[in-house]
């Protein structure tokens, strides 16, 4: 199985810097955003067929189309379920926690989430750090009895409807960003400070719906507040 793989600047130990992120990440409550320069909005995206039966790690989290988030796998169940995408396409879908346990006990999701795509993955004493990237949002038509770990019959849903209007507002917040930025940046040689990698990211490149996603996930509030924002069909009814 593989537990690690050779990459290039901030990941060259990504034991150690996968601990810092997901503790990083779960002290202060907020999300990785790792910058990127494919486009990730509009895009002509493969289909899949209308139902599919696919792994769910269901979470107190919220994960986004576009977006990035550290993991921390350490439950026999969960560590089986990362084998076989290794195995795999690689992916398993990420949903809510509506009732249940985070750890250990069953636990019931919230109908909408997001498919996760492993894009780091290490093991340090029998637990597994992973950096996973959202891809497209799915809909539980039911969930799976048995086997070793929760699985589901899924519908994958369409990505964000945009329009001119909402590519426009879309450009606004970027710009307002980059200020953002630009002024943690300038803090920071004043007060010595250095800033969570969440509050300085880019916001990747794209259209209106990378976007709204990246400011859906990264909103600080509770995960029940966000998943609406992740149900939603358009920009618009977000």
């Amino acid at each position: 199985m593989e537990t690690a793989r050779q990459t290039e600047g901030p990941f060259v130990n990504f034991v150690g810097a996968a601990r810092a992120l997901y503790d990083a990440n779960h002290q202060i409550g907020g999300v990785f955003m790792k910058p990127t320069g494919r486009r990730l909005g509009r895009s002509r995206e493969v289909q899949m067929p209308e139902l599919r039966d696919i792994p769910i790690f269901a979470l107190n989290t919220v994960l986004f189309p576009g977006t990035w988030l550290p993991l921390r796998i350490f439950e026999p169940r969960y560590k089986q379920m990362l084998r076989d995408a290794l195995d795999g396409d690689r992916s398993f879908g990420i949903a809510l926690i509506k009732f249940g346990d985070e750890v250990s006990g069953p636990a019931t999701p919230f109908r909408v989430g997001c498919r996760a795509t492993i894009e780091e993955v290490a093991e340090d004493k029998g637990t597994f750090f992973l950096l996973v990237r959202g891809e497209r949002r799915f809909e539980i038509e039911s969930l799976v009895e048995g086997g070793p770990y929760p699985r589901a019959r899924a519908r994958f849903l369409a990505p964000l409807s945009v329009n001119a209007a909402d590519d426009a507002a879309g450009e606004q917040v970027r710009l307002l960003h980059e200020m953002y930025v630009k002024t943690l940046h300038r803090a920071s040689r004043v007060v010595g400070k250095t800033w969570p990698p969440e509050l300085i990211a880019p916001i990747p490149k794209g259209d209106a719906a990378v976007v709204a996603n990246w400011v859906a996930m990264a909103l600080p509030v509770e995960a029940s507040e966000k998943q609406p924002l992740l149900e939603a069909g358009a920009i618009s009814t977000m």
